[in-house]
């Protein structure tokens, strides 16, 4: 991995390091919050403390029958006292565990109350602002003049991407649900170009320079780049350098955090865990250790490397879909419509009979987290194994998954994991605490757009697109294993 994240583990240097030994290790201090409930235990332990050298005070009898009554009586009492402190003994251990289990349900409360992450929503907040908010933008860059949505002039927008056809000189005007999804009045689509107050252009699906040659942009109209593709993949966004394209965007939308708009793959809104569950037969029903469901074989990242390097650490890595020889289906044999099933297909097997679930990116880049992590924060008894470029100790909860970037080695990584499924209390405390979280889907991005012209945003004239999304974003690891 990169030399930022083995800094953070590597404190004892890497002949040392055998990874991390407890979540404590792996995820943030929670600092204690509860000095008075700490002390009404310890006062409780105190009495139970006091009960129990009471009970211990045994008659110092023998244990062979006597025949008087007397000694009758007192092995009698013997038993009875004995037959107490075991019913006491066990009823203590079952408090003890209760209070643990109070204790690290509130730490996790506390801990997930004190964690602030740009990917996380409120009820209050989503799917979208519950208020209808009128637009109001600058219309004309460079000048004061401004727009407000009404009902007799709504702001018009259009959508070009290439076609589904294989013309090379095709641009496609797609159509949107964009009056039915989204609660900003005075916001609507068109085809004429022309008119249209804002372009918004799909660029990573326009391949060639022809498709934009012809394009004329009237003055005042704004145009929005937007991209969910990482940088690295096939063309690095070279069609931004087009001539028709360059220094002509105004704003940006992506999955990057710091876009104009930002659209990543997915939110996670905070939740109660499902009561009732059974989480002994949960465990119980787990028979292997990893899955990965992948379509990819070779990628920039070069995860296909480092699921090697698991495997040949000792760890059990059942591959999916067209990379691997297991299927959704049988659990064997791969087919190709294997990697085309939905998850909805994939996920129930997989929940059922795996501890974890590889959620590796195909490109190491910065906030790129895609639906291969989000989907299982979906409800399944999975917990997700991670490797990307987005800081995803600031992005994701804390104990809701491991992160590759945190061991020096994947046989370190295959240590730990094998360690964990083998311990249910801890492996069953971090599912749970994985179920506190649930998967909320992003908008569309004209709801995205409508919310962000609704609540405010200054366009711009950006000079080079391409080299604020590509340039020191991503990076192909060298050094895996």
């Amino acid at each position: 991995m990169s030399n930022d994240t083995k800094s953070e583990t590597d404190l004892e240097g890497h002949l040392n390091y055998e990874g991390p030994k407890s979540f404590e290790d792996v995820h943030l201090f929670v600092p204690d919050t509860s000095s008075d409930k700490s002390a009404i235990v310890s006062e409780e332990k105190v009495l139970k403390k006091h009960k129990r050298d009471q009970l211990n005070v045994l008659p110092n009898l023998p244990d062979d029958e006597v025949v008087d009554d007397k000694g009758k009586k007192s092995n009698e009492l013997k038993k009875i006292i004995s037959k107490s402190l075991e019913e006491f003994t066990a009823t203590e251990k079952k408090s003890d565990q209760d209070d643990a289990h109070q204790r690290s349900s509130n730490e996790s409360n506390v801990q997930n109350s004190l964690f602030d992450s740009p990917l996380v929503v409120t009820e209050e907040d989503w799917p979208l602002k519950k208020h209808l908010v009128p637009i109001r933008y600058s219309t004309s860059l460079g000048r004061t003049s401004s727009r407000e949505t009404s009902a007799t002039q709504p702001i018009k927008v259009a959508f070009i991407r290439n076609c589904i056809q294989d013309d090379p000189h095709c641009v496609e005007q797609k159509r949107v649900n964009l009056e039915g999804e989204c609660p900003y009045p005075g916001l609507v689509q068109t085809e004429d170009w022309n008119s249209a107050d804002i372009i918004v252009y799909s660029v990573w699906r326009i391949r060639r320079e022809s498709y934009v040659q012809d394009i004329q942009r009237p003055p005042g109209q704004i145009w929005v780049m937007l991209s969910v593709e990482a940088p690295s993949r096939k063309t690095n966004h070279i069609q931004l350098d087009y001539p028709g394209l360059k220094g002509q965007f105004n704003l940006t939308m992506s999955y990057r955090l710091d876009s104009d708009i930002p659209l990543p793959y997915g939110y996670l809104q905070r939740q109660e865990v499902p009561e009732g569950k059974d989480w002994d037969a949960v465990y119980s029903k787990k028979r292997f250790h990893d899955a990965w469901l992948v379509s990819h074989c070779s990628t920039h990242s070069r995860r296909e490397k480092y699921v090697r390097l698991l495997q040949d650490a000792g760890l059990e890595v059942h591959v999916y879909g067209k990379c691997g020889n297991y299927s959704c289906q049988s659990g064997r044999t791969s087919t190709p419509e294997d990697d085309r099933q939905p998850d909805s297909v994939c996920m129930p097997h997989i929940s059922k009979s795996y501890f974890f679930y590889l959620s590796f990116e195909n490109a190491m880049c910065r906030d790129y987290i895609t639906e291969k992590t989000f989907k299982i924060f979906d409800p399944v008894d999975l917990i997700p194994v991670v490797m990307g470029g987005a800081d995803n100790k600031k992005l994701l909860p804390p104990g809701t998954f491991v992160d590759v970037a945190e061991f020096a080695s994947a046989r370190d990584l295959a240590k730990y994991l094998i360690q964990l499924a083998n311990d249910k209390e801890r492996y069953l405390s971090m599912l749970r605490e994985k179920h506190r979280w649930r998967r909320v889907a992003r908008p569309q991005w004209y709801c995205a757009l409508g919310e962000k012209l609704a609540t405010g945003v200054q366009p711009k004239i950006l000079t080079d697109t391409r080299t604020w999304y590509t340039k020191d974003q991503c990076y192909r690891p060298d050094d895996i294993g």
